[in-house]
């Protein structure tokens, strides 16, 4: 499944890719319990980042198992 992140203060958008959704959950439930500061995930590109947790501004989940298509058809 496809998971995109976004930063309240930054337009960027890290996106991931994960096998465990109800883990993935999980863990974001445990980050905000624990009153974590950074959350550290690996992107779709293998870059290792430290996302800090105030400023998470939504995750969005893909559930679908459409492949993704670029160019034309």
């Amino acid at each position: 499944m496809r998971v995109r992140i976004t930063m309240s203060r930054s337009p960027r958008e890290v996106e991931m890719d994960i096998d465990d959704l109800a883990g993935f959950k999980s863990e974001v439930s445990k980050l905000y319990a624990d009153d974590q500061e950074i959350w550290w995930v690996t992107d779709i590109k293998g870059k290792e980042l430290g996302l800090p947790v105030e400023q998470i501004g939504h995750i969005e989940i893909d559930t679908s198992d459409q492949e993704r298509h670029v160019g034309f058809a």
